[in-house]
């Protein structure tokens, strides 16, 4: 029995340091965590800002293809306006019959 006391005061010592270990463990893995999910945010905010950036130049891209295309449009309308006319009822005429064909 003697041999038991011991080794509970042994063990009850011994839980002191072993709690210490594990607050000290538990406040190195917080400040790890700290750190990563800091540096992630940091990380991802770059990327959020990248794809914006790249989404606002694509924008201004397509808007500047889309102006170059008008102008060529209206340019030709305004050339050969007949021609024009029959391409549009020729369009027309295709699209009305895949359109409403009967099955």
């Amino acid at each position: 029995m003697a041999s038991s006391a011991s080794a509970r005061g042994r063990n009850s010592g011994g839980s002191s340091d072993g709690m210490t270990a594990v607050a000290e463990e538990l406040s190195g893995l917080k400040e790890t965590l700290t750190d990563g999910v800091s540096h992630a945010r940091q990380s991802g905010t770059r990327v959020i800002k990248a794809a914006g950036d790249a989404a606002v130049q694509a924008a201004g891209s397509a808007r500047d293809m889309a102006c170059e295309y008008r102008d060529k449009v209206t340019d030709a309308v305004n050339e050969r306006p007949f021609t024009a006319l029959a391409i549009a009822a020729g369009v027309g005429a295709v699209l009305a019959l895949y359109l409403f064909r009967r099955k």
